[in-house]
């Protein structure tokens, strides 16, 4: 074909040539819309998860600092009345149940369809170990005895291996290395943390029992093997009586 014949040709194809050079353009901007909304996806999911995670680190200070303040009452021996104690006591207790909800948030419970059919949604399902340890906290807390030395001892102990459960955790979700291990670890009740809130379910169940029970909550211990239950319990015993 000569050059005429070229020119020829797209003088009587010019409205085909402008609608093949249209749709080249228009495709073009699709793929460099969709590449540059992609971008924009990983940005704003980005700033999200950064939002997520102030938001919960402020959270976990809050717990952290209660647990600590809450540990430290348990353990006293200063002198204060019994009114003091009890209303310090209390205003614990209702901050770690606050703190315990504001945790949903971040912390949802894991197969809802299992347990607690009768509650509100958020309250389905099973605690994860984060959750556990702000939760029994609250027992733990709503619990203490003023002037019993010994109990007091313990329950501060209790409080300290909760409060490490508590930053294992979080430290777990910020670390972004660890974040999908918690999603999946929900299946997985023999993992190390599943079985550490465990034995400190029982551990207070022992000091404290029919207080879980109340408040459906005692299942968590009847995932440890019958062998350890019963090891555990025997140890207990064994400290009363000395």
């Amino acid at each position: 074909m000569t050059l005429q014949q070229a020119l020829d040709w797209f003088r009587e194809n010019l409205d085909v040539v402008v609608t093949i050079a249209s749709a080249a353009v228009a495709v073009g901007s699709a793929i460099a819309a969709r590449s540059e909304t992609r971008a924009q996806r990983r940005l704003q999911q980005g700033a999200v998860r950064v939002e997520i995670d102030r938001q919960s680190l402020d959270w976990g200070d809050e717990v952290i600092n209660v647990l600590a303040e809450a540990g430290t009452l348990a353990s006293s021996t200063a002198p204060v009345t019994e009114q003091d104690y009890l209303v310090h006591r209390d205003k614990l207790a209702a901050r770690l149940s606050a703190l315990g909800d504001r945790g949903r948030l971040f912390f949802p419970n894991y197969a809802p369809e299992t347990k607690g059919q009768e509650k509100d949604g958020a309250y389905k399902g099973h605690r994860p170990p984060i959750l556990f340890a702000v939760i029994i906290a609250y027992y733990q807390v709503k619990n203490l005895q003023f002037g019993n030395v010994r109990l007091g001892k313990e329950a501060a102990g209790f409080l300290f291996q909760l409060r490490r459960l508590f930053v294992s955790e979080l430290q777990d979700f910020l670390d972004p290395g660890h974040r999908n291990s918690l999603v999946e670890r929900a299946d997985q009740m023999e993992d190390r943390p599943y079985e550490r809130a465990a034995r400190l379910a029982l551990d207070f169940d022992c000091r404290h029992p029919g207080v879980l029970a109340a408040h459906n909550d005692e299942d968590l211990i009847f995932t440890l093997p019958t062998e350890e239950r019963r090891a555990i319990l025997h140890a207990y015993h064994e400290r009363l009586a000395q």
